[in-house]
């Protein structure tokens, strides 16, 4: 038998490393640290002057708020690596800053201030615009919408959201969020995460700033050679398996003795052997 050492992995970069948080142009806002947009997941943004990011269950009044207007109407939008700018009737704030529009990007998150088509290398600074990475990586649109509730003073702005993963229209990403025209509701935005399949789904690290997380599935990238394999026998090879079949000698008895002994013959009564030739008695 032999043992193979292929020698120390041949590493490569990734294309795209997902990334989620709450962010101002470099870093994530602190307060914001938990925003974890699971499936299924309801969240209260603050970025005003106690930002926070605050999780309400499914069956809570938050939720029931949320969920008690009608969503608004999409519109097909298929797109890589694009963005589009959407103007509410009111202005919005953001991180202290006062918007008249915001853009909604394709691969996962919304920017105030510009738009972006960034899809590599994502992170709290990438792109370096004011931002929510709901789940930013190499995504392609399938539709937005967005739709103005109330009355004037105290209207509220919906927005809806509907994508998947650039190579995979079963890993989805579909959300909504809601912003708001009271001056009250200064710097808040919530949202309904609808659908987030995660593609790197390294907890620990996939809300944290570093935008490491990547499960081996998505590592691209092949060895140029195999020169680093090698063959390290540990002890004598022996052939496994034969090509023929051998005899059968299962139907051979051991001997208990030596083989019997054949004698010549012997003279009557003399105890000697006769010699050869002719003889007169």
């Amino acid at each position: 038998m032999a043992n193979y050492d292929f020698g120390t992995p041949i590493t490569s970069t990734p294309v795209n490393i997902g990334f989620t948080g709450v962010c101002d142009a470099s870093a994530i806002i602190s307060g914001t640290e938990s925003f974890d947009p699971t499936t299924g997941s309801f969240w209260r943004i603050d970025t005003g002057s106690s930002p926070s990011a605050t999780s309400y269950t499914s069956g809570s009044a938050f939720a029931q708020d949320f969920q008690s207007t009608n969503p608004p109407s999409p519109t097909t939008w298929v797109a890589d690596d694009g963005n589009l700018e959407i103007t509410p009737p009111f202005s919005v704030t953001f991180d202290g800053v006062s918007y008249s529009s915001f853009f909604i990007g394709t691969n996962g998150y919304i920017t105030f201030g510009g738009g972006s088509s960034a899809y590599i290398n994502l992170s709290a600074s990438n792109p370096s615009l004011r931002k929510v990475m709901i789940n930013a990586q190499d995504l392609r649109s399938r539709s937005y919408g967005f739709a103005t509730y109330g009355t004037a003073g105290t209207r509220t702005f919906l927005v809806s959201y509907s994508g998947n993963y650039v190579n995979d229209a079963e890993q989805r990403l579909d959300y909504y969020f809601k912003m708001y025209e009271d001056s009250s509701l200064d710097g808040i935005i919530d949202y309904y995460i609808m659908n987030n399949d995660f593609r790197y789904t390294v907890a620990s690290n996939f809300n944290d700033g570093t935008g490491t997380a990547v499960t081996i599935p998505n590592v691209l990238g092949s060895p140029s050679s195999i020169g680093n394999i090698v063959f390290t026998p540990t002890s004598a090879i022996s052939r496994l398996t034969a090509t023929r079949t051998p005899v059968n000698f299962a139907n051979l008895s051991t001997p208990t003795g030596p083989a019997a002994l054949s004698y010549p013959g012997r003279r009557p009564g003399q105890g000697q052997l006769y010699p050869r030739g002719v003889y007169n008695k």
